[in-house]
């Protein structure tokens, strides 16, 4: 996403560098990275570089702001709710919006790929029926559950199979075991494209926390498996996954796989 905003803004790439130094661009291929939890390299980060601090990237994209009627991005980020941020907050929901998305699509598109290898019943299932491809989305993000878990923090005393939680108690919230529920999903270790609960994954979180990119990345993924059907293309995996070493983002580092037809 981030790739598709730097494109759509060198266009105003004069109006947007009229104040200090030239706007700078860093596109990054993990959250981790980002964050600074590893070393940004070259195989890490594509560079039109944003400068050396994060307060450049604030600053540069306050730029952006001049020009916010052209970018989607730049409304949500001037809505009335930016009042009321502070300085770090407002980088900190500005990050999440630009790669939030990234990791979490990309490694369910992985799983995709990697899960449907798994199950080639469940492969030949889907390529021979293509109105089961909306409901194996679910099941994909089901299975995978890109982000394991979240930190909430409880605002009342409760209750909750027996375990007392007082309020301000810090929980959390594995979804990636709510998804292999076995008292709610059957077989949950298996995919299974025409699950008839798939969409009750909490894949996306609950509530006031659901994740505001859901429906953007179903669409992302849907239209995945709607253009390989028309092409009649299958990904045939033919080594084992590298993981990503973490206990928070649920993906893959790399995945070999050979493309053919069927």
């Amino acid at each position: 996403m981030l790739l598709l905003f730097a494109r759509s803004i060198e266009k105003d790439g004069a109006a947007l560098c009229q104040e200090g130094a030239p706007i700078k661009l860093i596109i990054i291929d993990s959250i981790n990275a980002i964050l600074g939890r590893r070393s940004m390299n070259a195989e890490s980060v594509m560079v039109q570089q944003i400068g050396d601090e994060a307060k450049t990237l604030q600053d540069g994209f306050k730029r952006v702001l001049a020009v916010q009627r052209k970018y989607k991005i730049a409304v949500i980020l001037t809505s009335h709710v930016r009042a009321e941020m502070d300085q770090m907050e407002f980088l900190g929901n500005l990050i999440l919006l630009i790669v939030g998305g990234n990791d979490t699509t990309r490694n369910s598109m992985s799983a995709l790929a990697y899960g449907l290898d798994l199950f080639p019943d469940q492969r030949a299932k889907l390529e021979g029926d293509p109105s089961l491809i909306q409901n194996s989305v679910q099941e994909i993000i089901r299975w995978q559950t890109p982000l394991a878990h979240m930190r909430r923090t409880a605002t009342e005393d409760s209750e909750l199979e027996g375990q007392t939680i007082r309020a301000g108690d810090k929980l959390a919230l594995w979804y990636i075991s709510a998804n292999r529920d076995e008292s709610v999903f059957e077989d949950p270790d298996s995919i299974i494209v025409d699950r008839p609960n798939a969409r009750r994954h909490l894949a996306f979180g609950h509530g006031i926390h659901r994740c505001v990119g859901a429906r953007l990345a179903e669409m992302q993924i849907a239209i995945l498996l709607e253009e390989m059907a028309k092409r009649r293309m299958r990904v045939n995996v033919v080594g084992e996954p590298t993981r990503v070493a973490a206990c928070f983002v649920h993906g893959y580092r790399k995945l070999p796989v050979e493309i053919t037809k069927y």
